[in-house]
C-alpha cells in the first residue's frame, strides 16, 4: 500500500508536465503540484506542525487548496477542510474542537480567526532551494477529519485513517477504473466525502481532475465534461436529474465518458437510462456509504440490462475489504434491520465523542462495526436494499443533516417552548426543511427563521416555519412526532407562505 503523497511524487517524476488539476482559474501540473505541496509543508513545518497534529483548510475549492491538502498530508498531519461561509460561531466550534496547530487561509479568509496561527497561502514564499525532508507516511494515523452534523447542535469530527483513504482507494477502484489516463470531473466540495473519490482518488492514480463548482451549475457541468472529453465523474442523483432535463441533453454524445459515481439519494431509472443512452461505454455505479466509512462502502453496477430488471436500484454487494451485518433486532423485524459495516474503511472515531462513539461503534466476533442507523434488507440476489433511517437523521439535496442540529438555534431562543423539524419535498421548492414551533410567548416568526437560519449552515436552513398552540401527543403523553409531522408535511406542501400556523388542521386531525 503506497502513501498517498508517495504517488503524487511518483507522478511528478513520472508525468512532471501533465495537468494535474484545472480549478477554471488556473492550472497546475503534477510536478508543480508536488513542488507547491512541499513548500506548504516546509512552511507548515516552521509554523511548528508535527505529525498527527491537525491542520484546518479555509479555502474556497482551487489548485491551491488542492496543494493545501496534499502539502498537510506531507507534513505528517492530518487535514481538517471547512466550508469558508458557514456562521462563524459553527466554524469556531470546529476549531475548539479539532484544535488545529495552524489554519490555513487565503486573503478573503486571513482575518476570521487572528488568534489562531496561520499560514496565509497567498503569501507563502517558495522553498525550491531548500532542502525539506518529511516524515515517513503513517498509515495508522488520521489522513483527514471531516465534520457532519450532530444531534445535539454541534457538528461532529470523523476521523479517517490513512489506512482507512487508501482501503478505499484501492477497493473502490476495482469498480471505476481510474488511471493514469482518465480526465476526471470533480463536483464535491473538500469538506465532504465525496471529493475523497473525485479528487484524491484520480490524483492518487495520476488522473487529471478539473474542478466543477461547489454548487450545481448544469452549463458548467456540461461544458467540463465536454470540452475536456471527461471519462469518470461522481454526482448525486438529484445533480444528475437536472443535467438530464437541459435543453439540448439529448443531441450530446459522450464516447470518452467510462463511469459515473452516484448515490446519497434514490435514483430515477428515467435519469439512469438517459445518461447512459448518451454515454454508450459508460457504466452508473450506484454507491452508498456514510462519512464514517470513508466515501462508499457498497455498490450497484447499473448498466443497460439491469435497467430493465429493476424498478428500484439497491445498493448493491460491499466493496472488496468491507464486511456488512444487519441488526434486526434494532427494527423488531426479521426481514429487515440496521445496516452494521465493518473492514479497514471504517472510521477511527469521532474526534473527542467518548459517549458517541460507545453508541456507534461495537465488537462482533472480534471486528469493529459502525452502525449506520439504514434500514435494509436483503433482495433475492443477495443486495442491499435501503428502506429509509431509524434515527433522526435525512438527507436534504445529497446533504447529511440531523434533525436535532436544525431545531438547537430554535430551542436555544427564548420564547421557544418546544420545535420539530420537518424534512419535505416541496412542489415549488424541492427537498428543504420546514420547522414546527410551540411559543411561550408572541415573537415574529419571521425574524425568528431569519436569526435561526444565520446561525446555521446553507443547506440546513428551514424554507419554512410554522407556529401552532398545541402539539398531537401519544397515548404516553409524549410528543407525537411522526403524526406532526405528516400533518406538517401536508400544510408546508400545500402552500408558499414562509410563515404559517396549523393549529386548525392540528386539530381537526385529531377529531
Amino acid at each position: 500500500m503506497q502513501a498517498f503523497t508517495h504517488r503524487i511524487a511518483h507522478w511528478a517524476q513520472a508525468k512532471a508536465d501533465t495537468l494535474a488539476v484545472n480549478d477554471g482559474g488556473q492550472s497546475i501540473s503534477f510536478g508543480e503540484l508536488h513542488s507547491r505541496a512541499r513548500e506548504i509543508g516546509w512552511q507548515l513545518q516552521i509554523l511548528g506542525v508535527a505529525p498527527r497534529d491537525r491542520v484546518v483548510i479555509l479555502l474556497p475549492k482551487s489548485v491551491d487548496a488542492v496543494a493545501a491538502i496534499v502539502g498537510v498530508l506531507l507534513a505528517g498531519a492530518t487535514y481538517v477542510p471547512v466550508d469558508a461561509s458557514s456562521p462563524k460561531q459553527r466554524l469556531q466550534s470546529i476549531l475548539e474542537d479539532c484544535q488545529p496547530t495552524v489554519v490555513i487561509v487565503n486573503k478573503q479568509t486571513t482575518d476570521l480567526f487572528p488568534a489562531q496561527t496561520r499560514l496565509n497561502i497567498d503569501a507563502t514564499p517558495r522553498a525550491s532551494s531548500v532542502e525539506v525532508e518529511f516524515p515517513t507516511p503513517d498509515m495508522d494515523a488520521d489522513a483527514y477529519v471531516l465534520y457532519t452534523s450532530g444531534s445535539t447542535g454541534v457538528p461532529n469530527g470523523v476521523q479517517i485513517s490513512q489506512r482507512a483513504m487508501h482501503s478505499f482507494f484501492h477497493a473502490v477502484n476495482c469498480y471505476m477504473g481510474i488511471d493514469h489516463r482518465s480526465r476526471c470531473m470533480n463536483t464535491s466540495a473538500l469538506y465532504f466525502d465525496v471529493s475523497i473519490a473525485d479528487l484524491l482518488l484520480p490524483l492518487y492514480q495520476g488522473a487529471s481532475v478539473w474542478l466543477g463548482p461547489s454548487i450545481p451549475l448544469p452549463f458548467r457541468f456540461i461544458d467540463i465534461i465536454t470540452s475536456n472529453r471527461i471519462t469518470h465523474f461522481c454526482a448525486v442523483g438529484s445533480t444528475l436529474t437536472m443535467l438530464a432535463g437541459m435543453p439540448g441533453f439529448s443531441d450530446h454524445q459522450w464516447t470518452d465518458l467510462r463511469c459515473i459515481m452516484t448515490g446519497a439519494e434514490v435514483l430515477n431509472p428515467n435519469t439512469i437510462a438517459s445518461w447512459l443512452h448518451n454515454s454508450p461505454n459508460a457504466v452508473v455505479l450506484n454507491g452508498y456509504g456514510p462519512t464514517e466509512t470513508t466515501c462508499v462502502c457498497t455498490v450497484f453496477e447499473i448498466n443497460q440490462e439491469r435497467l430493465l430488471g429493476y424498478s428500484t436500484f439497491p445498493i448493491g454487494k460491499p466493496l472488496p475489504g468491507i464486511e456488512v451485518f444487519i441488526d434486526t433486532q434494532a427494527t423488531d423485524d426479521a426481514n429487515c434491520g440496521e445496516l452494521c459495516i465493518s473492514g479497514s474503511q471504517v472510521m477511527t472515531g469521532y474526534l473527542n465523542r467518548t459517549t458517541l462513539n460507545e453508541l456507534r461503534l461495537f465488537a462482533r466476533h472480534g471486528d469493529t462495526f459502525y452502525r449506520t442507523g439504514d434500514k435494509v434488507r436483503y433482495n433475492q440476489h443477495g443486495e442491499l436494499i435501503f428502506l429509509g433511517r431509524i434515527d433522526d437523521q435525512v438527507k436534504i439535496n445529497s446533504y447529511r443533516i440531523d434533525l436535532g442540529e436544525v431545531i438547537t438555534p430554535f430551542l436555544n431562543t427564548p420564547g421557544i417552548e418546544e420545535a420539530i423539524a420537518v424534512p419535505l419535498n416541496h412542489p415549488q421548492r424541492g427537498e428543504c426543511l420546514g420547522v414546527v414551533v410551540k411559543l411561550k410567548n408572541e415573537t415574529d416568526l419571521s425574524e425568528l427563521k431569519n436569526r435561526c437560519n444565520d446561525a446555521l449552515p446553507a443547506y440546513m436552513r428551514a424554507a419554512f416555519v410554522a407556529e401552532v398552540s398545541s402539539l398531537p401527543l401519544s397515548p404516553s403523553g409524549k410528543i407525537n412526532v411522526r403524526k406532526l409531522r405528516a400533518i406538517a408535511n401536508a400544510h408546508f406542501n400545500a402552500i408558499e407562505a414562509e410563515i404559517s400556523r396549523i393549529d386548525d388542521l392540528i386539530k381537526e386531525q385529531e377529531c
